[in-house]
């Protein structure tokens, strides 16, 4: 459990350091946020950046000014997307959130040593996903598209795909496991890749992400392998486009806009002195659609 000293009295002001505003999960994560600062009379300034670059780096990025920029304002507590850190290390990412010490931070996705965070259960997320494929269907070539490499929930994810191949006695197959970073256009990319090598004889495939999922999905179209008829797709998130494409998209669904509500909850109890658990867990939900041999129910 974490706690934090006691801060100014009045109305909290809250900063929010988040990217892709434009993407369906960071909106509604996003209100998520201000529905929790609306419900509990808090301020909020969002500082809307791209990816933090690492101090090694001769340029920095300006993502780093935009959110150096808070320090110029009276916060009493910064919530943190995960993703602005996808660039760095996970000891870089918690020297980024101590550089606003004393304020707390509290982060949504990653989980840093000594930072309270808000974050889904990946593994159960791609276990079940994995599972269904197998268990549901009897695939047994399945792919994985990975995320960022050393993000926090990226590695989660595989983690949670390998696992489930190795509990079904399958055998995992690296050039089915497919480097990416939770674009869509780099999901479209290395399925395009995978396929101008040969038939790789794959009979499903698991994204990291629905974006991911997404970019795969036209490159399919495109390239004349029918979903699910050729090869099964799922991805990870239930963002709204999911379900407007055709076929609609298996995912895992993350409670999107509870995770923004429950940062600043866990925030506001940081600033009043409160204890706060370190990793704060919500369940996701398999959620089957066409794309994985799933007829919907009309």
């Amino acid at each position: 459990m974490m706690t934090s000293p006691q801060h100014r009295k009045g109305r909290p002001t809250l900063g929010f350091f988040l990217r892709d505003l434009e993407a369906s999960y960071m909106q509604h994560v996003w209100l998520g946020v201000i529905e929790g600062v609306r419900k509990h009379d808090a301020n909020l300034l969002c500082f809307k950046g791209g990816d933090v670059a690492p101090a090694t780096q001769s340029t920095r990025r300006s993502a780093n000014i935009v959110y150096s920029l808070a320090k110029a304002y009276k916060l009493d507590g910064i919530v943190v997307m995960g993703v602005i850190g996808a660039a760095l290390e996970i000891e870089e990412f918690r020297q980024f959130c101590d550089s606003y010490h004393p304020l707390p931070v509290i982060t949504i996705g990653t989980q840093v040593p000594g930072v309270p965070n808000v974050g889904v259960d990946n593994i159960s997320g791609i276990y079940d996903a994995m599972q269904h494929l197998i268990e549901h269907h009897g695939y047994q070539r399945i792919g994985f598209i990975k995320g960022p490499e050393g993000n926090y929930e990226a590695d989660l994810r595989y983690q949670a795909y390998a696992e489930a191949l190795s509990t079904h006695g399958i055998a995992l197959d690296p050039a089915l496991v497919l480097p990416a970073d939770f674009r869509y256009s780099t999901g479209k990319r290395v399925v395009e890749y995978l396929f101008s090598k040969g038939d790789p004889h794959l009979e499903a495939l698991v994204a990291a992400n629905d974006l991911s999922a997404l970019g795969a999905l036209d490159a399919f179209f495109e390239m004349g392998v029918r979903v699910p008829y050729d090869v099964a797709l799922v991805g990870f998130d239930d963002i709204q486009e999911t379900r407007n494409v055709s076929p609609p998209l298996t995912t895992i669904r993350q409670p999107k806009r509870e995770l923004g509500m429950r940062a600043v909850e866990h925030l506001l109890a940081l600033i009043a002195g409160e204890r706060v658990p370190e990793n704060d867990v919500l369940p996701t939900t398999l959620v089957t659609r066409q794309s994985c041999g799933c007829m919907e129910p009309v």
